[in-house]
């Protein structure tokens, strides 16, 4: 039997929307992951092997999402009171994005210190993604013990926002320092060097950008659910 008040839109649906999002980003990170493999055949053998470990991830977050919006949908279907324990897939992915995000950013904090030749702030970033990806598994673990998501909202729910913030916090951080770095390249009349300096610059914000507004968006999410419970 259904809950009082029960609303399926922001709970099923709004979890279902997000998840067709994260599989057509999937389809795009695919994408270049084979043009990259097409395109940069002599990159050394460790960068190649950290673009498919970074797949291999997303993958299977990819596919944890979906057999998770599939036992909430068809298995699940009639029964929103189950909806009190997510699936143990929907807590994989918790996991899983606890080494996604820390590896890119591990990358761009090694190319930080490319740029900058300075260790102090891409070691200070990767302390920062080695905590999230603590913090991570430890929430990952917390789910699989049978909690209810009330229960780990109320309880819990301090630690997943510290990962998003730490999560954010790191992306800006190596925005900024690549920024620094990349704008110190500028030089007159180099009109070539210009264009793929400011290229780079451009790049570097838009992804840090989108990871950090995202990071924002779930802090705010989890907020309003604790204020509600």
């Amino acid at each position: 039997m259904a809950p009082a008040g029960f609303d399926v839109a922001p709970t099923v649906g709004a979890l279902e929307i997000g998840i067709l999002f994260a599989v057509a980003l999937f389809g795009a990170v695919s994408v270049q992951v084979a043009l990259y493999y097409t395109r940069f055949p002599s990159d050394s053998y460790f960068l190649k092997c950290l673009v498919a470990l970074v797949w291999s991830l997303d993958c299977a977050h990819t596919i944890a999402l979906c057999n998770a919006i599939y036992i909430l949908t068809i298995i699940q279907y009639g029964h929103p009171e189950l909806l009190a324990h997510v699936p143990d897939s929907l807590n994989l992915t918790i996991i899983l994005s606890g080494f996604i995000g820390p590896l890119e950013q591990g990358w761009f904090a090694y190319r930080l210190y490319k740029f900058s030749s300075s260790w102090y702030l891409p070691a200070f970033c990767c302390l920062l993604s080695t905590a999230r990806t603590c913090g991570s598994v430890i929430v990952g673990i917390i789910a699989y013990s049978g909690i209810t998501v009330t229960a780990f909202i109320q309880d819990w729910g301090w630690i997943m926002e510290i990962c998003l913030v730490i999560g954010a916090v790191t992306d800006i951080l190596l925005v900024i320092g690549l920024c620094y770095y990349l704008k110190s390249w500028r030089g007159d009349g180099l009109d070539r060097m210009n264009r793929l300096v400011n290229r780079l610059m451009q790049w570097s914000i838009e992804s840090g950008l989108i990871t950090s507004i995202g990071a924002i968006f779930f802090v705010d999410l989890f907020r309003n659910n604790e204020r509600q419970l």
